[in-house]
């Protein structure tokens, strides 16, 4: 009977330790989100990872387990653990650009369109920041930010819709640029149906206003009217 029992406390203590580790797994995925501002909501607990993988530029074998690749994005985000370090506390924990209310703004379009949502790779982004044109061609969005964030980051892309709607074409007019207090501290200039999606991370450090320039960077589309021809995909403060 004691033998019984023991086996029984065994099984028991096996189950709850195996419970306790998907728990910890699922913790340290929130933790990851918490961190990087990302998370794809409702979704599996792999299909949680492999969102943070894509938009952090993470790359993994199909056979890595979830603890192997869990670690390599908490090293990348300097989580240690379950939780964040004391570091990543002060340093790197970032929010959402679209949490933020606009300082001023004439963008015609703001993370509102699901039809920009896809770059023409294919590849699928959560929050979007675009214009489709006012009655001027150079359109912006400011925040102010008074020195609490270090970096901006994002992906700057051609829309799949750009690609469906103008086939093999070349603009060297589009600018998107970034300044902070009126100085700019990043631009990029033309885009072609090729151009594959560019990573950014721009310094704002110490910056109190900053700024997201769209400079001719929408079309005309028959049927449609303006649509955008450069995109800022999941924008992403950082501390």
């Amino acid at each position: 009977m004691k033998k019984f029992a023991g086996i029984v406390a065994a099984i028991m203590f096996f189950v709850a330790g195996s419970m306790a580790s998907a728990m910890s797994l699922t913790e340290q995925v929130n933790a990851l989100e918490q961190a990087s501002g990302l998370s794809a909501d409702g979704e599996t607990l792999g299909a949680r990872i492999h969102y943070l993988e894509e938009q952090l530029g993470v790359v993994s074998e199909t056979d890595t387990s979830f603890p192997e690749r869990i670690a390599a994005l908490e090293k990348l985000l300097g989580i240690s653990g379950t939780g964040l370090s004391s570091e990543t506390k002060q340093k790197g924990v970032s929010i959402l650009l679209h949490e933020l209310e606009p300082f001023s703004c004439n963008l015609i379009a703001t993370y509102i369109d699901s039809r920009y949502w896809a770059d023409n790779y294919g590849n699928t982004y959560k929050r979007t920041l675009s214009d489709e044109g006012s009655n001027s061609d150079r359109d912006q969005i400011e925040y102010l930010l008074d020195g609490k964030y270090t970096t901006l980051s994002g992906t700057l892309y051609v829309p799949r819709s750009a690609l469906e709607d103008m086939g093999n074409f070349e603009s060297d007019i589009p600018r998107f640029s970034v300044y902070g207090d009126d100085v700019m501290l990043f631009s990029h200039t033309g885009c072609a149906y090729k151009d594959e999606p560019i990573k950014i991370a721009v310094d704002i450090q110490g910056v109190r206003f900053l700024k997201i320039v769209f400079d001719g960077a929408f079309y005309s589309a028959i049927g449609w009217g303006n649509r955008p021809i450069l995109v800022l995909g999941d924008p992403v403060l950082w501390k």
